[in-house]
């Protein structure tokens, strides 16, 4: 069975690409305005009440996580991390549901001429809006290897560092031994294991200082242990110290009053 040549397959791969484009034009054409959608969007006040509807059941999950969960989960994490999840949503969610709705319009339309579009074209036009992305919309990873995004590792690595009571157990590769063995069933498509150089690689690309969130942690230890020592009971106040005694003073001291 001979195999396909490689402009064979360029070939069927750009028809493939037209194919979703002309679909695409037939989803737009004589469907729904996109400047009238957006403006009864904007009237229903229905972007912020999606946004808090997601705030309130991730709300939910993390409070039963955080009651549940051996490992210390803080508000002040969840609610920074879902700012960045509304900003994306405020975003991009309205192309979204603009799109959806054309493409459900779509369905609509040819259902009324008497049977539903083919599985064929409905792939192609859900690839080309949500998949593709050929008209604009957030990127979608390129590598099928990657793992680690900037708010999964940013996440991760708090929590790795959290664990850690050691300051001279901060290090680059115990993160990334503790990274795999939180993370578990994620590595398993992964080539290789995560190690120090490939964490100090991720942690540059995604723009995370490593150097900061460190030394937050120890100065953070660091305190903590300077308070223990404080409360701790039997020990002198810092300033004062117990007097000296030589070696062999007591015992000298006997000699003399005998």
């Amino acid at each position: 069975m001979s195999k396909r040549s490689p402009k064979t397959k360029t070939k069927k791969r750009w028809k493939n690409k037209l194919e979703r484009l002309y679909d695409w034009s037939d989803v737009h054409e004589n469907m729904v305005s996109h400047a009238e959608f957006s403006r009864l969007l904007n009237e229903l006040n229905f972007i912020p009440k999606v946004i808090e509807l997601c705030h309130l059941s991730a709300l939910q999950k993390f409070s039963y996580y955080q009651q549940n969960s051996a490992v210390e989960m803080f508000i002040a994490d969840f609610e920074d991390d879902f700012c960045r999840r509304s900003v994306f949503l405020q975003k991009h969610l309205p192309d979204w549901v603009y799109n959806i709705t054309n493409i459900l319009a779509l369905e609509a339309r040819s259902a009324a001429h008497g049977g539903p579009i083919s599985k064929s074209k409905a792939r192609r036009l859900f690839e080309v809006e949500f998949v593709d992305r050929e008209f604009g919309g957030p990127p979608l990873k390129d590598s099928r290897n990657e793992i680690w995004g900037a708010a999964n590792l940013r996440m991760v690595l708090k929590e790795v560092l959290r664990q850690i009571k050691v300051v001279s157990a901060i290090t680059l590769e115990n993160a990334a031994r503790r990274i795999i063995k939180n993370s578990g069933p994620m590595f398993q498509k992964s080539k290789a294991p995560l190690t120090g150089k490939h964490l100090q690689k991720l942690l540059k690309r995604h723009g995370i200082n490593w150097k900061q969130m460190k030394a937050e942690r120890v100065q953070l230890l660091i305190a903590e242990k300077t308070r223990c020592s404080m409360t701790r009971p039997g020990l002198t106040k810092p300033g004062l110290t117990k007097p000296r005694v030589l070696k062999g003073a007591y015992r000298n001291s006997e000699s003399a009053n005998a």
